[in-house]
């Protein structure tokens, strides 16, 4: 049994990989028992193992002195690398046996605490103090009990360096106290050095490694180091959208639209559930509580809505002040007394919001407006138009409104005898509906749509946020609307020139243009979110610039929302060149002249995104950079995809409505030719004499809208081509990152195939310390490994 010091250096790469073991020394003058010394001891062993050997080295009581030091904190490593005088005492010739083991499990204090009990009960040892460690004590007499001596030296630290020096200097202090004395004097001896593992000061922080399926997945390895406990890391203080670039405000704010969506949108039933809707419309319910000539148009439309089910959602919309979607918001039960006291006012500001302007189109050319900013100023101005008052002064009169509420439909609707329908289509605007939504309109006829007094046209205009906060605050704005609109990210603003962190918001609207017989006509326009700005400029003014002499410029118009640019311009007749004085036109002509504009601007915005996708596809090395992503560019693609098609729908309907404009010479024309089926025109006169058709003057503007429609289509099919372009342009990205792949796997099965005999050799050495009694290990190993390998190689083949 000659395991000396130097083969624990040799271990000293083992010894690293355990973390609760430590190493055990015994050397004695003399000879050990033949079971130790004839086997090689296992450099891995419990703690039980070890002192089952030591004992039989004990047992014999043929030393007269007997040395225990327990060395705590220590490690094979430290005993290898800075214990000179131990290896010094070891080669001395008065050591007749060694026994050695570099980790052992589970020793302590407590196994020297064993081993001397154990020497006391066989051998009656009896201890002597340390500082008689080195007496001139000589042989004890024959029969005489043996004597033993304990030392505990302090653990040692955690730093390397320190540690070196530490253990040093206990070599020093033991070659001083018992080394020296030991080779000096001709003593019989044994000593005994138990360990203890080491105890860290801090919690080892166990560092996560994810295992995927993929072979090889070494970009997304980390260097993952513990944290210096100091709390000097210096705050992320950056936004949340930047921090994390994989959460862009597009997915925030879907997450938040679909989590609110789930939580509201059937909250007051579906379709289906009559029982719960009917709940829900108790709670909201008016007319029970008030009279009902308060609101003689909101109880026609709830007695028509039994036979035109579809229009009882404008009951409902009359009823809560706003979509029914909101009535959560705005109702009082299971509120405290300050929340329902704002619900009360926010309904009541909601019923009895007006912001209506009624213009006065003269035969002059010239337009009076009225603005009328409360329910009661609005029905002063209709009641004076129906008392027959300054008739002969206008050729039309236009009553513009901004956002819908209960007072200002009830208003408009009692007073003119509109159909429920016209209010109807506009206080909701959605792409599509689901199976189970109440605001579900069934389409209408063509041979039904003509006979309409009404047009509807939609279309869509696109908003900038310079943040995501603004295009947060803009949804929010849209929610204070009483239409259901909103902004929409379109999350194709990740291109290398657009800013960090901006929005492009892209918002349906709808404009529903009514006219009677009486030349009077209602337009029904959105309300305009003013967070953010126009997309570029917005439209162009399409005024004349005036000449080099003139020193007078036009104020242009004030772009801050649809309501005020539609009054600047319907006030500016001179801009509409009409070969007649057809006064019903002008403000038609506005709306669309505005309407076409938005088409061409979102067309060219558009066109922008689909060139910046079909630039970084032209470019590889810019497309593949770490700046761009292919898959953001199909994702890009695809939401347009999706929404090219509605938007050509769109224009499709737009055009179509422009045809069933009327085309008449005045307004007595218009009552001859759009018989209506309604209660206003039940009295009119059933002779026609129609005026021989004049020319259009909105042909100008079918031209334009054919035109969007046609680049509309063209925008479509290039999407479908930088599809198919874009998909294969990934495919071949694939495919070279699966070559690149395949070359490191080849690399490394070389790199494993040149450590497979190394780590084989490593391996048949680590059985035994001693390599001249490994032939009978060779022979089990391969005994035991060939049929094995074998027994696998054709499992696998089968």
């Amino acid at each position: 049994m000659h395991l000396s010091l130097a083969t624990l250096a040799a271990c000293v790469a083992s010894t690293l990989a355990f973390k609760d073991t430590s190493p055990f020394v015994l050397f004695s003058t003399s000879p050990l028992p033949a079971s130790l010394s004839n086997t090689p001891a296992k450099q891995l062993q419990s703690s039980h193992d070890v002192l089952k050997s030591a004992k039989q080295v004990l047992g014999r009581c043929t030393e007269d002195v007997y040395y225990f030091v327990h060395l705590p904190s220590i490690s094979a490593s430290d005993f290898s690398s800075s214990s000179p005088q131990l290896k010094k005492t070891l080669a001395d010739s008065s050591v007749q046996g060694q026994y050695t083991v570099s980790e052992v499990v589970g020793l302590g204090v407590e196994q020297q605490e064993q081993l001397v009990e154990y020497l006391q009960t066989k051998c009656k040892a009896t201890e002597s103090a340390p500082s008689e460690i080195n007496s001139e004590k000589g042989p004890k007499n024959e029969g005489e009990a043996p004597v033993y001596w304990r030392l505990e030296t302090p653990a040692l630290q955690e730093d390397r360096s320190a540690r070196d020096m530490k253990v040093s200097l206990q070599d020093g202090n033991l070659d001083f106290m018992l080394f020296r004395y030991l080779r000096e004097n001709n003593h019989k001896y044994t000593v005994i050095f138990t360990t203890s593992p080491h105890i860290p000061t801090h919690q080892e922080v166990s560092v996560y490694e994810a295992s995927f399926q993929e072979p090889l997945h070494m970009d997304l390895k980390r260097n993952l180091l513990v944290r210096a406990n100091n709390d000097s890391t210096a705050m992320d203080l950056r936004p949340l959208f930047e921090k994390y670039q994989f959460f862009t405000p597009g997915l925030f704010m879907g997450l938040v639209v679909s989590f609110l969506l789930l939580s509201i949108l059937y909250a007051t039933g579906d379709v289906y559930s009559p029982d719960m809707v009917r709940q829900a419309q108790n709670e909201w319910d008016i007319l029970s509580t008030r009279k009902e000539n308060n609101y003689p148009y909101l109880n026609h439309v709830k007695s028509l809505s039994v036979t035109w089910p579809h229009l009882r959602l404008l009951a409902d919309f009359m009823e809560v002040g706003t979509s029914p979607l909101r009535w959560r918001n705005l109702r009082t039960e299971g509120k405290d007394n300050h929340a329902a006291q704002d619900a009360i006012k926010a309904r009541k500001e909601r019923t009895s919001r007006t912001n209506v302007t009624r213009l006065d189109f003269s035969k002059s050319g010239d337009v009076t407006p009225t603005e009328c900013k409360t329910p009661s100023e609005l029905i002063a101005a209709l009641n004076h138009d129906s008392g027959g008052e300054g008739k002969e002064e206008y050729s039309f009169r236009l009553f513009v409104v901004e956002d819908l509420s209960r007072d200002v439909i009830e208003a408009l609707g009692s007073h003119l005898d509109i159909e429920p329908a016209f209010f109807r289509e506009h206080i909701v605007d959605y792409a599509w509906f689901n199976i189970r939504d109440r605001g579900y309109n069934p389409p209408n006829l063509q041979a039904a749509t003509k006979k309409q007094r009404w047009l509807q046209f939609r279309w869509v205009t696109a908003r900038y946020f310079k943040t995501s906060i603004s295009f947060m605050e803009g949804v929010q704005e849209a929610e204070q609307f009483n239409v259901l609109r909103r902004p929409d990210d379109d999350t194709n603003n990740k291109a290398l020139w657009d800013d960090q962190g901006a929005i492009v918001g892209v918002i349906r609207t709808r404009a529903s243009f009514w006219l009677s017989k009486e030349a009077i006509g209602v337009l029904l326009l959105d309300p305009t979110v003013r967070e953010g700005q126009p997309l570029w400029y917005g439209y162009s003014n399409w005024e004349e610039t005036p000449g080099v002499g003139e020193k007078q410029y036009p104020s242009g118009p004030p772009r801050d929302s649809l309501f005020n640019d539609f009054i600047y311009w319907a006030k500016k007749t001179s801009s509409f060149k009409n070969k007649q004085d057809l006064s019903v036109y002008s403000p038609i002509q506005t709306l669309l002249h505005l309407i076409c504009a938005e088409w061409l601007t979102i067309e060219d915005y558009i066109r922008t995104h689909l060139g910046q996708i079909e630039w970084e596809a032209s470019v590889p090395n810019n497309f593949l950079n770490k700046y761009i992503d292919p898959d953001l560019a199909l994702s890009k693609l695809n939401v347009w995809k999706r929404l090219v098609p509605l938007y050509r729908e769109m224009l499709t309907d737009s055009l179509r409505r422009i045809s069933q404009f009327p085309q008449h010479a005045d307004a007595e024309a218009i009552e001859r030719s759009n018989p209506c089926t309604c209660a206003c025109s039940r009295q009119k006169n059933n002779s026609v004499s129609a005026s021989p058709p004049s020319p259009d003057p909105i042909d100008a503007y079918r031209e334009d809208f054919t035109h969007a429609l046609s680049r509309m289509v063209e925008l479509q099919a290039q999407i479908d081509r930088n599809i198919s372009v874009v998909t294969a342009l990934v495919a071949l990205n694939d495919s070279r990152r699966g070559q690149d792949d395949n070359r490191n796997v080849s690399r490394l099965t070389w790199l494993a195939t040149l450590f497979v005999p190394l780590s084989f050799v490593a391996s048949l050495f680590s059985m035994q310390s001693d390599v001249s009694q490994l032939r009978d290990t060779y022979k089990l190993y391969f005994m035991t490994a060939l049929p094995v390998a074998a027994g696998l190689g054709l499992l696998a083949q089968a």
